[in-house]
């Protein structure tokens, strides 16, 4: 991966000039040994699930239901290290943001530069997020469509006392365009 050594590139404008950036060498090792540890815990769900679907289609119900029992466990393990990416980015935003709301920092341009990045980071999430959607929703047969809508509607309800009012509070934020991505 020598090829992958470049000039530093500053963060591009869209998660596809992220995606085509250069990384630096010691950048390249972890991001590869990274996406090799959530791409092996895929493998192994995939794989697992897989010889399920195989052996309940040819008919051997007892194997089948063994062999998918194992795939809750890995289904977990690739979740919980996808959710605890966005629980560390979240706590980082919610922290800086605290300090600066608080007049805590007492380096606020660094602290807002953090801010800058994490809303950066949770920008490329919702993207990402949303490009696994609708391949979701392209795979949801229609007469589920309805079944879902309620449910995401019951899980996005949520007390009013979590949530603190913006009135006021709202600014014109950045948005990455995905057009055409």
């Amino acid at each position: 991966m020598s090829d992958c050594v470049r000039p530093l590139s500053t963060r591009g404008k869209s998660v596809k000039d992220d995606w085509r950036a250069w990384l630096p060498e010691a950048k390249v090792l972890v991001f590869n040994r990274q996406v090799h540890q959530l791409e092996a815990s895929y493998m192994m769900l995939s794989v697992s699930l897989d010889e399920a679907i195989k052996l309940r289609q040819m008919g051997q119900r007892g194997k089948s239901l063994q062999a998918v029992g194992i795939t809750s466990g890995l289904c977990r393990l690739l979740t919980s290290t996808l959710q605890e990416i966005v629980e560390d980015l979240d706590k980082d935003f919610r922290r800086a943001v605290e300090h600066l709301a608080d007049g805590l920092s007492s380096n606020p341009s660094k602290v807002w530069a953090e801010v800058d990045r994490d809303h950066y980071d949770l920008n490329t999430c919702l993207r990402e997020a949303i490009v696994v959607f609708k391949s979701f929703l392209i795979a949801l047969p229609e007469s589920q469509l309805g079944a879902f809508q309620n449910t995401v509607r019951r899980q996005s309800e949520s007390p009013e006392a979590d949530v603190p009012s913006t009135q006021g509070m709202i600014r014109h934020r950045r948005m990455t365009a995905i057009a055409g991505e």
